[in-house]
């Protein structure tokens, strides 16, 4: 990008985004927020994926306040979050063990596209409730996401057996994953180490 501007070529949207993407990609997350600050400061318009790449990089950067900021920002102005952007914040939330965070910003998203939640933004939202030891809320979205008629994967399914056994629920565990069996969904080393850690621990060695 520097050696454009320095060749007196006038960077646009899609240079930025660009740039910006690679800082991300790059775990560049400072750099990545200096170029979003270019683009206003060029006058240059940014939009939904400027921004997605920014808050993905304060993700990966483990700097959850800032990723929160710049979804404000996005909600203040003129630029309309996607579902690409909620994912990436309640992701940050997520990594930075901020459960709360994550369901606040999951409550805000829209029913309608281009914000409406997915899988990934259940799956993440769920992740946080369990690494947080709140096994309820991570049921609770479980379910919700059962009615909105969207069918959890593997990821969704570990972090919910997760949730269970670090609350010591065994029995919800092994529903848990009895429900994926019956659904065809694969299960991995996790979803099974996670199941027989919870067996362990109500001391229900035959179920484990």
């Amino acid at each position: 990008l520097d050696e454009l501007l320095r060749a007196s070529v006038v960077a646009n949207t899609v240079t930025y985004n660009a740039a910006i993407s690679a800082c991300e990609k790059a775990g560049r997350w400072t750099a990545a927020l200096a170029l979003l600050v270019a683009i206003y400061a060029a006058r240059v318009a940014a939009d939904a994926i400027s921004f997605n790449a920014a808050i993905s990089s304060c993700e990966k950067g483990h700097r959850w306040p800032v990723a929160l900021a710049l979804l404000d920002e996005m909600q203040r102005g003129s630029v309309l979050p996607t579902t690409v952007t909620f994912n990436a914040a309640i992701s940050a939330m997520e990594k930075g063990y901020h459960w709360e965070g994550a369901l606040l910003i999951f409550s805000s998203m829209p029913t309608s596209q281009p914000g409406a939640p997915d899988t990934i933004s259940y799956s993440s939202t769920i992740s946080a409730c369990e690494k947080a030891g709140e096994w309820q809320s991570a049921l609770l979205f479980l379910n919700k996401m059962r009615r909105c008629v969207l069918d959890p994967n593997t990821i969704t399914y570990n972090a919910s057996v997760s949730a269970c056994e670090k609350g010591h629920q065994w029995v919800r565990a092994a529903a848990l994953l009895h429900e994926m069996q019956s659904r065809r969904v694969q299960g991995d080393v996790i979803t099974y180490n996670a199941t027989i850690s919870a067996c362990q621990k109500g001391e229900q060695w035959s179920q484990a």
